[in-house]
């Protein structure tokens, strides 16, 4: 979706209840398949049934109502007269884009990020997007405070992972390894699954230490612009910290390679092209990817949602991929 093509404009006391009652459809019938699978996630659920993916896998006697339920939240999103002759995405969006902006502004103006008031401002659109339908119009919440609250959450999101699109990498994430590196530093015959075990963390602490090693080898290893993917950049760079010695990292991913990883993980070249643009952000660049590439059906460029949305699909089929070898990042 464009967001740059949202505008401002309030719905009606009626347009409201009409939206109101959308949702409760919609929600009702996701919430039937949670239900019926309460082993998938929410997320999965409803990204399959708003035809955003086709990872959720159902029971044979369940298909032929799944895709009648899919078609049916299909036309329940379609244009209604009683919208304007708009669908139900616009309709919320543009009459929450205020809030989104007035966001925006003050998380900059506050320097809370470098982040530009154009990026901050799609982020916030997005979110409104990807929460819409996740809204139970019989909650306690408003349409208005669910998304206020859910705009929050993203901003803070934002700002704290800002650079680090796959990386469990934070404050205390660089306190941990600050710790593993002088640990290491005294214990320097014992080997990298031995240090995590031994060091004095607790079981919270170690599985994030995990995560952080493995990830940042993920880092280390993709290649920069202008980098033929030879060179191993095997350092704590982003964590401003030293190199650890030997061979902690690899030994922790059973000497797997990351190019090994990504080729495992059947990427699109595009989700691979916007992967590893991720891993070496700079502000804009999701702007600028989406300005670069055209749609191959609508001959157009993409949005930067659409960016997003190749992002996603790639962090989760390297996930799947991890998984497979036992590395649960």
């Amino acid at each position: 979706m464009d967001f740059d093509a949202i505008q401002s404009r309030r719905m009606t006391e009626s347009e409201y209840a009409f939206v109101s009652g959308l949702c409760r459809e919609i929600y009702s019938l996701l919430n039937k398949w949670k239900n019926l699978y309460q082993d998938v996630k929410f997320r999965v659920i409803k990204s399959y049934l708003l035809s955003y993916s086709n990872e959720f896998e159902v029971l044979p006697e369940h298909k032929d109502e799944l895709v009648q339920d899919q078609k049916r939240i299909a036309l329940l999103r379609s244009c209604h007269s009683e919208l304007g002759n708009r669908n139900l995405d616009i309709t919320v969006l543009e009459c929450y884009s205020d809030l989104a902006l007035k966001f925006a502004h003050r998380w900059y103006r506050d320097q809370l990020t470098s982040m530009t008031v154009y990026d901050l401002a799609q982020e916030a659109y997005l979110k409104i997007y990807q929460s819409l339908y996740s809204w139970n119009p019989d909650g306690d919440a408003s349409l208005t405070t669910y998304l206020h609250t859910s705009i929050g959450n993203c901003m803070s999101e934002v700002v704290i992972e800002q650079g680090f699109e796959l990386s469990p990498i934070n404050t205390k994430g660089k306190k941990i390894v600050m710790e593993y590196n002088k640990f290491r530093k005294q214990n320097p015959d014992m080997d990298a699954q031995e240090a995590v075990q031994s060091i004095n963390l607790t079981d919270k602490q170690k599985e994030h230490l995990r995560k952080i090693l493995v990830c940042v080898r993920l880092d280390s290893n993709l290649p920069k612009a202008g980098d033929n993917g030879e060179n191993n950049r095997e350092d704590y760079s982003c964590l401003g910290l030293n190199n650890p010695s030997g061979n902690d990292i690899e030994e922790l991913i059973d000497n797997m390679h990351v190019n090994d990883i990504l080729d495992a993980s059947n990427l699109t070249p595009m989700e691979r092209k916007v992967l590893i643009q991720a891993m070496n952000p700079y502000y804009g660049w999701q702007s600028d990817i989406a300005e670069s590439t055209m749609s191959d059906s609508t001959g157009q460029q993409i949005s930067r949602c659409r960016v997003g949305q190749y992002l996603d699909q790639a962090k989760a089929k390297v996930k799947r991929t991890l998984l497979r070898f036992g590395i649960d990042c």
